[in-house]
Order: structure tokens, then C-alpha cells, then sequence
């Protein structure tokens, strides 16, 4: 009986080692959803919105989404306008990581105060998704990295 037991919790571990994280990047740059589809869609569940509307929607309908990306603004005219989303969020018991990359400090430090855990340059963003999706990766990109810069010297 109790190795029943043990078989099934390493069933149990297998199965959450392979449940993708879901990643949903809230941002109005194509580019920029299409920099990450490229980069993680083998090892991560992508969702995306580019407009307000689209990303109540997709976050109403998913209930298992890990991590938030979401810039400041997502209107032509430059106006911080994410902040009632990530209020929403937290307000809905949204408990997942939410952090705000917009180019615009001031925006970030909003959207912080208003329930973002934390904020990210854009030009830092794949190291924040690698770290976040796969640690020991991350790792090995930054040994590498220093390695390269040693062999310039």
C-alpha cells in the first residue's frame, strides 16, 4: 500500500514538472508578442492582448494564468491606462506575478502601487520571462555570458 502511495505522488510530481506556465503579455507591440511566441511557445502557454477589451476577456475566461505582463499603455494617445486592469485583477484574487514593462518609469511606479509585484525594462524582459519559466536556464545564460565577456579580455 504505501508504495502505491509513493508511485502516485511521483505521478503527482511528474505531472506539475509538465504543466506549461501560462504567460499573458498585455501590450499593444506586435513585435513584442511576436519576440516572445518565438522564444518560449515550445515551453510556455502564451496568451495575448493588445487593447483593454481583449485582455478582460482573456482573463476572465483563463483561471490558470501564472504570470502577467502588462505595459502602461495601451492607447494612441500615451495615457496610463492599465492601472484599473491590474486593480481588477487583484481585486478578482488574482495571487500570479503581474509585472508592468512600460518604457515610461512614472507609468511602472503606478501600476506598482496599484498591485504590480514588480517592474521590468522591456530590454530586460527575456531574462525576466527565462528566469521566471525556466531558472536553471536563465542560470546558464548568464554563466555563458560572463564567460564571453572573460574571453574578450
Amino acid at each position: 500500500m504505501e508504495k502505491l502511495e509513493k508511485n502516485s505522488n511521483i505521478e503527482s510530481n511528474l505531472e506539475s514538472q509538465e504543466k506549461l506556465k501560462t504567460i499573458f503579455l498585455i501590450d499593444d507591440n506586435k513585435n513584442l508578442h511576436n519576440i516572445l511566441d518565438f522564444s518560449f511557445q515550445k515551453n510556455t502557454n502564451l496568451l495575448h492582448a493588445y487593447t483593454l477589451e481583449e485582455a478582460q476577456k482573456i482573463f476572465c475566461e483563463n483561471l490558470d494564468i501564472d504570470l502577467i505582463l502588462i505595459d502602461g499603455c495601451l492607447n494612441e494617445n500615451g495615457v496610463l491606462d492599465t492601472v484599473p486592469f491590474v486593480k481588477m485583477a487583484r481585486q478578482n484574487g488574482f495571487q500570479g506575478i503581474i509585472i508592468a514593462m512600460s518604457s515610461d518609469n512614472e507609468f511602472n511606479t503606478k501600476l506598482v502601487e496599484a498591485g504590480c509585484d514588480k517592474q521590468c525594462d522591456k530590454l530586460n524582459l527575456f531574462d525576466t520571462v527565462l528566469g521566471f519559466v525556466d531558472p536553471e536556464g536563465l542560470k546558464r545564460k548568464r554563466e555563458n555570458e560572463e564567460k564571453r565577456k572573460q574571453n574578450l579580455r
